[in-house]
């Protein structure tokens, strides 16, 4: 029971916002489904459409072939002229050297490699004449720029170059190796983006400057839903941490890891804060396109998406720049501040800009309440606005008697 409120009148304040709706509070639950829906499809239609295409990958041809009569003849380049022909989801680069290609790994530019050994002609004729077995050349995959699709890509061209007559050593390069098999990197990933637009909306409705209110008591409410900010978006990733660590037994960086999901947690609510700062169905449509929009791009490498999430979507959703992150500490060991920390510092920018806009323009929060309602009964105590009335005299018992 609310204190100083009987049940009859608690029942007609909890039943007050829906009964202003009339019967449209009847379609609330269609709506609710249709928003679901939305939600739904936006986020699995670009993992149920997933396929490779234009892939990176970097081809070394150091094969020095044999002499003929028409001059140096080797199979590495019969080898090369196959593979970047033949239609496929790859796009080859040739590297000319071993050093070169190192350079492009630790860039991260490419998912893998193939490497033609010098001897790759003469070890084919020794094959060819019975006398040798089939000869070697290195598979190099990298996964640090996507183990999901670097693996996937190992598999098809492992089988493709076995259907040549090639033996293949295959050679992992920056392995993830954190335990939980293929949901271990989404453990650290996805619970963070799930609880970013839920607290962000609870700090909103939480703290926000009643409508009309003056500039300076909006800044002071911004200042707060930033202080309030830092703090929830530290237990964001302290919770993060938790779950893969205890549910997971995830072998991870924990102090990197924290430092970096508490940095990219503070800027993707501070963003949307921002939004709904302004105006509130601003704020809910920009959360919703993020969210349901932008959250295969943490999943899926980017050369897996349909075009359209990879042209409009990919290059700015700060799901991206996570799941890079993420990628780029448990592979390749990079630290909080990392290649993904600074386009995920401009989106806490972006935010900060819009709550400087929602102080200069004000914003559509709670209206106070300055005078009772209309049903509500005045106190009997409070006779400040009570019309003056004359006192009436004492009476003296006998007469009242009389």
């Amino acid at each position: 029971m609310i204190h100083g409120v009987s049940e009859p009148e608690r029942d007609v304040i909890m039943d007050a916002p829906l009964d202003r709706l009339g019967n449209k509070r009847f379609v609330l639950p269609i709506v609710g489904i249709i928003g679901v829906f939305c939600v739904l499809a936006l986020v699995l239609y670009p993992m149920l459409h997933a396929a490779p295409k234009d892939v990176p990958f970097a081809i070394v041809n150091l094969d020095e072939g044999v002499p003929t009569r028409e001059g140096m003849s080797g199979v590495g380049d019969s080898v090369v002229s196959a593979m970047t022909s033949t239609p496929s989801p790859i796009a080859w680069t040739q590297v000319d050297d071993q050093a070169a290609l190192d350079q492009a790994m630790d860039n991260n530019d490419y998912y893998g490699a193939i490497i033609l050994p010098a001897t790759l002609t003469q070890d084919q004729l020794a094959a060819s004449s019975g006398g040798a077995p089939a000869p070697h050349i290195q598979l190099i995959i990298n996964q640090g720029k996507n183990a999901t699709l670097a693996s996937a890509m190992q598999s098809s061209l492992t089988a493709a170059l076995q259907q040549k007559g090639l033996t293949v050593d295959v050679t992992v390069i920056h392995a993830v190796d954190i335990g939980g098999g293929a949901l271990g990197s989404l453990l650290l990933i996805l619970p963070a983006l799930i609880m970013m637009p839920v607290v962000s909306i609870m700090i909103f409705f939480i703290l926000r400057p009643p409508r009309g209110a003056p500039r300076q008591v909006r800044a002071i409410t911004y200042i707060k839903q930033l202080v309030s900010t830092v703090v929830m978006s530290a237990l964001v990733a302290g919770a993060v941490i938790l779950m893969a660590t205890w549910v997971g037994s995830l072998t991870i960086s924990a102090g990197t890891l924290f430092l970096f999901l508490w940095l990219a947690a503070f800027c993707v609510m501070t963003l949307f804060l921002g939004a709904l700062d302004i105006a509130a169905p601003l704020g809910g449509l920009v959360i919703f396109v993020i969210f349901a929009c932008g959250l295969s791009s943490a999943v899926l490498a980017p050369e897996m998406l349909p075009s359209f999430w990879r042209t409009w979507f990919y290059p700015w959703v700060p799901q991206h720049f996570i799941g890079g992150g993420v990628s780029s500490i448990v592979s390749m060991g990079d630290g909080m501040w990392n290649g993904s920390s600074g386009p995920l510092a401009i989106t806490a920018g972006v935010g900060i800009v819009l709550m400087l806009v929602a102080v200069a323009i004000g914003s559509r929060g709670r209206k106070p309440q300055l005078t009772p309602p209309p049903d509500e009964k005045p106190d009997a105590s409070d006779t400040s606005d009570a019309p003056n009335q004359a006192e009436k005299p004492d009476q003296d018992p006998e007469t009242t008697n009389k």
